[in-house]
C-alpha cells in the first residue's frame, strides 16, 4: 500500500519514470543473460560433440588402416618374386594336408636357404608386428575344407570361435595371377584393443561408443547393453532420450568397412557450473545494477532542472521578473523551454522599460546634447578670437597653426558620419599641415587619388588617426628622407586605402599583438586609434572590412584600409 501511494503520490514524476525503467532494464537483463546462459551451453555441448566426432573419426581411420594394410599384404603376391608363394596356395587348396605337406617339404629340399619361402612364414612375417591381429585364415574357394589357419593370440581366437568375443574381420580374395581366378579366401580377425585405447584416452565425460555392422548388430560397446537395441533405429545426430534420460548422440557411418560408428553422452553433467557462468552471472547482475545507476543518475540531472524551472516560474509568480534560468550545455527540450522563459522575461522587462524608462531618458539624452554643442562652439569661437589677435600682432605662424586647428575643428564639428574621401583628404591636410609648422622639411607626403575616386563616400575620422600613430612612433625627427604616401584605389567592388611609410617599422612581436588586437583577441592601450579606426568601419560595414597592417622593421609599415565602394555606402549611411 505503501509503494502504491508513493507510485502514484504528486509530483513524483521521477520516481515513475526511474521504477519503469528499471523494470525494463531488469527484463531486458534476464532475457539477454538466459541468452547467453543457453548459448554458452549449446557452445560447451557442440564443443564436446566435437571432440566426439574426432575419436569417432579416429576409430574409423583405424579400421581404413588395417583394411588398406590386409589389402596391401595380399596384393603383394602379385609381385614375380612372389611365384613361389602363389604355386603354394594353390596347391593347398587343391590337395589334402598330406599331399601339401610332401609338395611342401620338396620346396624346402630343393630351396638353398634354410628360411622357407611358403605362404605360412609370408603371412606369419606380414602380421607379427600387429598386435591387434587375432588370427589369419586362408580358406579355397572350390574347397572349403582346405582351411589354413594362423591364431596369433589362441585365447582370444578360441572365444572368437565359439561366439563369446567380437572381431573385426577384414576379407581379401587372393586370384591366381595368371588366369586371374579366384584361388582362395583370406580373412584376418582383429581384436578391439585398439579402439579400446582410444575410447579410454579419450573419454573424459563417461561417454559411450558403440560399433554397428552392415546388419545392426553391436560388434563393439563400453556403455549400457540397453541402448544397443534402440540406438540403431535413428541416423541423426543431437539430443535424443533414451531409457528415459538424455543424450547427446554422435554418428558417423564408414561407407568402405559398412560399419556404423555411434558416441553416446550423457546430458547429465555435460554443462556444468563452471567460472563462466558464475562470470555471466557477476556480469549480468553488475551491468543491471549499472544500467540503474545511470538512469537515476540521468533523471535526477533531469529532474533537478525540471524543479528549477518551476522554482523559477513561482518567483514570476511573486513578481519577481528579473529572474533567469542558467543556461545549460545540453541541447533538448528542457533547454528550449528555458532559453523560451529567459527569453520571454527579457522581452517582458524591455517593454516595460519602453513604456516606463524610455521617455525619462530621451528628455535626459535631450538635455545632454544641446550641453554637448554648446562647449565645442564655444571652444572654436575661442580658437577664432584667438587667431584674430595673433594677426592684430603680427605672428602669421601662430595664426596659421589656429586657423588649421579651428578647421580640423570645425570637421570634427560636422554631423555626418560619412564623408566625401575629398573632404577626409583636406582634414589630414590640415593636420599634415600642423606638423609641417613645427618640423620644417621633415617630412614629404604623395597622395595619389583619381578624381573619380574623390566624390566616393567614406568613414569619417579614418586616415586622420593612422598618420598621427606614424607620426608619433614611426618617424624619424631627426631626418629628412621620411616619404609618407596615401593611395586610393578601386579592388572588388571595395574602396581600399593604403597608407605606406619608410619610418621605422614595427618588431615582429608587437606586429603580431597589432594583429591580435584587430581580429578582437586583446586591446591594446597605445593603439587605441588604430583599434578605434577598425572598430568603427566593421560596425559601420562589417567583419568583411577594417584594417590589415604589414612591416619590417627599419623599413616601414603599411596600413591598409577596406570600405565598400560609393554605391553600397549611399545605402548604409541611409539606413543609419
Amino acid at each position: 500500500m505503501l509503494f502504491k501511494k508513493w507510485f502514484h503520490s504528486k509530483g513524483k514524476v521521477f520516481h515513475r519514470i526511474l521504477w519503469m525503467n528499471s523494470i525494463i532494464m531488469l527484463v531486458f537483463m534476464l532475457i539477454l543473460f538466459l541468452v547467453v546462459w543457453n548459448y554458452y551451453n549449446d557452445v560447451v555441448a557442440q564443443r564436446e560433440l566435437d571432440k566426439n566426432t574426432r575419436t569417432l573419426e579416429r576409430i574409423e581411420t583405424y579400421f581404413n588402416h588395417k583394411q588398406d594394410y590386409v589389402r596391401s599384404v595380399f596384393n603383394g603376391l602379385h609381385q614375380a618374386d612372389k611365384v613361389e608363394i602363389i604355386e603354394g596356395i594353390s596347391y593347398f587348396v587343391n590337395h589334402t594336408y598330406t599331399e601339401y605337406y610332401e609338395y611342401k617339404l620338396n620346396k624346402y629340399k630343393q630351396n638353398p636357404s634354410s628360411i622357407p619361402n611358403d605362404f605360412e612364414q609370408y603371412v606369419y612375417d606380414s602380421f607379427i608386428e600387429e598386435t591387434d591381429v587375432v588370427a589369419v585364415t586362408i580358406t579355397g574357394t572350390e574347397n572349403e575344407a582346405n582351411q589354413y589357419t594362423d591364431a596369433f593370440h589362441y585365447y582370444d581366437w578360441s572365444k572368437i570361435q565359439k561366439g563369446e568375443a567380437q572381431s573385426f574381420t577384414v576379407v581379401k580374395g587372393i586370384r591366381n595371377p595368371g588366369t586371374l581366378i579366384p584361388l582362395a579366401e583370406a580373412k584376418v580377425y582383429y581384436n578391439f584393443d585398439g579402439i579400446q585405447h582410444f575410447v579410454e584416452t579419450s573419454n573424459e565425460r563417461n561417454e559411450h561408443i558403440y560399433i554397428y555392422d552392415r546388419d545392426k548388430n553391436v560388434i563393439f560397446s563400453n556403455g549400457n547393453a540397453l541402448l544397443d537395441e534402440i540406438l540403431p533405429v535413428s541416423s541423426e545426430t543431437g539430443l535424443e532420450t533414451l531409457s528415459d534420460h538424455d543424450y547427446y548422440v554422435n554418428r558417423l557411418f564408414d561407407e568402405r568397412t559398412g560399419l556404423l560408428i555411434v558416441g553416446v553422452i550423457p546430458s547429465d553433467g555435460l554443462v556444468a557450473f563452471t567460472f563462466v557462468h558464475f562470470t555471466i552471472i557477476i556480469v549480468t547482475f553488475t551491468l543491471c545494477m549499472f544500467a540503474i545507476i545511470v538512469t537515476y543518475l540521468t533523471m535526477r540531472k533531469y529532474a533537478k532542472r525540471i524543479d528549477m524551472i518551476v522554482q523559477s516560474m513561482e518567483h514570476v509568480q511573486r513578481g519577481n521578473l528579473k529572474v533567469q534560468i542558467p543556461d545549460d550545455s545540453q541541447e533538448d527540450e528542457l533547454t528550449t523551454i528555458s532559453n523560451s522563459f529567459n527569453k520571454m522575461l527579457t522581452d517582458l522587462n524591455h517593454y516595460i522599460n519602453i513604456v516606463y524608462v524610455s521617455e525619462i531618458k530621451q528628455k535626459e539624452a535631450k538635455m545632454k546634447a544641446l550641453q554637448s554643442q554648446i562647449n565645442p562652439h564655444f571652444l572654436y569661437n575661442t580658437l577664432e578670437t584667438i587667431r584674430m589677435k595673433a594677426i592684430a600682432e603680427g605672428s602669421k605662424t601662430t595664426s596659421q597653426m589656429i586657423m588649421y586647428l579651428g578647421k580640423m575643428f570645425r570637421y570634427s564639428l560636422h554631423g555626418k558620419d560619412v564623408v566625401r574621401v575629398e573632404d577626409e583628404l583636406a582634414h589630414v591636410h590640415h593636420y599634415l599641415n600642423l606638423f609641417q609648422i613645427r618640423y620644417h622639411n621633415t617630412l614629404q607626403v604623395e597622395e595619389i587619388v583619381s578624381d573619380k575616386l574623390k566624390v566616393y563616400k567614406m568613414l569619417k575620422f579614418t586616415i586622420q588617426p593612422i598618420i598621427e600613430n606614424y607620426l608619433i612612433h614611426g618617424i624619424r625627427k631627426t631626418e629628412t628622407s621620411n616619404v609618407l604616401q596615401i593611395k586610393f584605389e578601386e579592388k572588388d567592388e571595395r574602396l581600399v586605402i593604403v597608407i605606406k611609410d619608410n619610418g621605422k617599422g614595427i618588431r615582429p612581436d608587437r606586429l603580431q599583438q597589432i594583429r591580435d588586437m584587430l581580429s578582437g583577441a586583446n586591446g591594446m592601450g597605445d593603439s587605441l586609434g588604430m583599434q578605434n579606426v577598425h572598430e568603427r568601419i566593421q560596425l559601420m560595414y562589417g567583419e568583411s572590412y577594417g584594417l590589415h597592417v604589414d612591416s619590417v622593421l627599419d623599413q616601414g609599415t603599411t596600413v591598409s584600409i577596406f570600405m565598400p565602394v560609393q554605391q553600397e555606402l549611399i545605402q548604409l549611411t541611409k539606413g543609419s
